[in-house]
């Protein structure tokens, strides 16, 4: 918090994770995207619908602006659409993804079910790759009981032992990647699925340029056809508009 010119760290509860705080930012100004000028903030997200091609834009007695295919190949009559138009048809996006109240809240409960399924097989395979560890360790130590007995040659035992050694270090991989298997936080998910019940109201207060960093968070980019947009999700929003459109909601459990 800036205090007199001065940083101070926060003592408030931060309304989403730093993690999301930090992926949402870098969606927005930064990696893997066009940069545009201001005064064209759709630029870089749109292709054509007939040719492939990308739109571009340009303004008109310094008032208008307009975007257009750029005909780059040459098979394709450019037909242009105003700025504002554009604006109002690209809110098809958003409602792509929109869920209800109602679809939140199932959605959390099936994605809690589903994590705690996820952790209850977790904790079965940790358990047996444990067992399987303990297994070595009483066969290495009874077989070096039998070395110092005189029962085992050296040779016999040095050639057991490095295969025993190569299993435990395997198992041990076993358990460290069990032990790190993770999904999203439940707050990065609560707030991701705030944004989409959200996100036709907040589209529709915003100005173009806010407009079209929401647009970029949620799309790769949109296919426009005389006006119609058909946009690509980026993912998990290609599973929640894959489930919203078929009413099937059985995609989105990859999303946990």
């Amino acid at each position: 918090m800036p205090w007199r010119g001065a940083l101070y760290e926060g003592q408030h509860e931060p309304l989403v994770s730093p993690a999301l705080f930090n992926r949402v930012q870098e969606q927005l100004h930064g990696r893997g995207h066009t940069q545009t000028k201001r005064q064209f903030p759709y630029r870089g997200l749109l292709v054509c619908g007939y040719c492939g091609c990308q739109i571009t834009a340009g303004a008109a007695k310094k008032k208008y602006i307009y975007y257009r295919c750029t005909g780059a190949r040459g098979d394709c009559a450019p037909k242009y659409i105003r700025q504002d138009c554009l604006g109002e048809a690209l809110v098809s996006v958003v409602k792509g993804v929109h869920m209800t109240s109602e679809q939140v809240s199932a959605l959390l409960q099936a994605m809690q079910d589903r994590q705690e399924e996820r952790e209850t097989e977790r904790r079965r395979q940790l358990q047996q790759v444990e067992s399987r560890l303990e297994t070595i360790a009483r066969r290495r130590e009874a077989a070096y009981e039998d070395k110092l007995d005189g029962k085992l040659a050296e040779e016999r035992w040095l050639e057991m032992d490095r295969k025993w050694a190569g299993q435990s270090f395997q198992i041990k991989c076993e358990m460290e990647a069990l032990g790190g298997v993770s999904g999203p936080s439940r707050d990065d998910v609560e707030a991701t699925l705030e944004l989409l019940k959200r996100a036709p109201e907040l589209y529709v207060r915003q100005n173009d340029e806010e407009r079209a960093r929401l647009l970029r968070v949620l799309v790769w980019n949109c296919r426009l056809t005389d006006g119609n947009v058909e946009p690509v999700y980026r993912r998990p929003f290609a599973l929640v508009a894959e489930g919203l459109r078929s009413d099937n909601w059985y995609p989105l459990r990859d999303y946990s």
